[in-house]
């Protein structure tokens, strides 16, 4: 299966896609954000 790509929008705190981050990093999610 492909990489998902992800563009995330910014609203509060951030909380939200830094646990996408941290998901990506520990390799629990096969995705990337981008622009």
């Amino acid at each position: 299966m492909a990489t998902l790509k992800l563009g995330v929008l910014g609203s509060g705190s951030g909380s939200n896609m830094q646990s996408i981050v941290d998901a990506i990093e520990k390799g629990e999610l096969d995705a990337e954000v981008r622009l």
